[in-house]
């Protein structure tokens, strides 16, 4: 069953670690949730892929399909220190339509340094000190998904605001972040009961640098396949199976966008046998690639190939097949085991004898 999950998660060709790397200091992902590459609906913290600042869960918190569930307050606290010169904040989430009360996201620690709030039927990037001039607001609250990111400076306050991975209009601010000073938190003030944030939070992301709106529109790209479901006429999504491999491909598991009708990519996979880590081994078996329907218009053998665009330019999946290997043994006082060590497939079972 585990495996089933993880092809199913897997197919859509990107995983958490498409998105922009540099600078990534932490990251919460309602897929990879807990570390292991799938959702798990147990979970009772949110991992921090990138950091050491998991989230353990409170009763306000429960687990949807991919995302996290705040019911009326704090899910879930942590202490990180902002950095010292820029800080960029990305968070996917889904607001109620209709909310009679404010609420804190993400804060600075500090009352005046809000990062994220909603606050009279609008979305709170940033405010300063409750005066107007430090408030930009984006009317968000319909119920659907968004992706907000904003970049706050040490010197300017607020730099640049995105909405759905692309830059917001009206986007300003006139005091500076408490860099380097506040704490950063998820959710609302743990102590105050009249703050409480609700929604759905699939994803959140902060980076110790600016992001560029090349890297911004990227990672909405990635939010858009792995959770709106997007398929993008000029995508190639890229993945392995049964599972996204620590294996060097090309291009990686980030695919490649932008692509025009009948414009040719070598694509490829390693050669041979490949060690995954101690105990656990791959061989690229072939290739096998899919329209947006999910169904299979092309395969083959081999581990390289040039790989042309439809035309009229359509979304495809690329998805390389890999034979897996997981090293088991056996000893014990109980007797001899034979063998005393097997290679059995990912997710099969290994049988002994005693």
């Amino acid at each position: 069953m585990l495996a089933l999950v993880l092809v199913a998660l897997g197919a859509l060709g990107y995983d958490a670690s498409s998105y922009v790397q540099s600078g990534l200091i932490a990251q919460w992902d309602g897929i990879d949730n807990a570390g292991l590459g799938f959702h798990y609906s147990d979970a009772t913290v949110w991992k921090d892929l990138k950091g050491i600042y998991d989230l353990a869960l409170t009763a306000k918190g429960s687990w949807g399909a991919n995302f996290l569930q705040v019911a009326n307050g704090c899910a879930a606290n942590y202490g990180a220190k902002g950095p010292t010169d820029y800080l960029t904040i990305e968070v996917l989430y889904r607001q109620p339509a209709v909310l009679s009360r404010y609420g804190y996201l993400l804060n600075s620690g500090d009352k005046y340094h809000y990062v994220l709030i909603k606050e009279d039927g609008k979305t709170v990037f940033f405010n300063g000190s409750g005066g107007v001039d430090d408030i930009i607001a984006y009317d968000t609250l319909d119920g659907e998904i968004h992706a907000v990111a904003a970049v706050y400076s040490s010197a300017t306050a607020v730099s640049a605001v995105y909405t759905n991975g692309v830059t917001a209009t009206g986007a300003a601010g006139a005091a500076s972040y408490n860099a380097g000073k506040g704490w950063l938190m998820l959710g609302d003030r743990e102590l105050s009961a009249t703050y409480p944030w609700s929604g759905e939070i699939y994803a959140i992301r902060l980076y110790s640098e600016a992001l560029t709106p090349a890297q911004i529109a990227t990672n909405h790209l990635v939010d858009s396949v792995r959770y709106l479901g997007a398929t993008p006429d000029d995508l190639l999504a890229i993945c392995a199976s049964p599972i996204n491999l620590d294996v060097t491909l090309s291009p990686g598991y980030a695919g490649r966008d932008g692509l025009a009708a009948g414009e040719s990519l070598a694509v490829s996979a390693p050669a041979g046998e490949v060690t995954i880590t101690d105990g656990f081994k791959a061989t690229c078996t072939g290739w096998k690639l899919y329209d947006a329907a999910a169904n299979v218009v092309d395969s083959g053998n081999g581990n390289s190939f040039t790989y042309v665009h439809p035309t009229p330019a359509a979304y495809r999946k690329l998805e390389w097949q890999f034979a897996t290997a997981i090293r088991v043994t056996a000893s014990g006082a109980g007797g001899t085991y034979t063998p005393a060590e097997q290679w059995v497939a990912f997710g099969s079972p290994a049988s002994f004898t005693v």
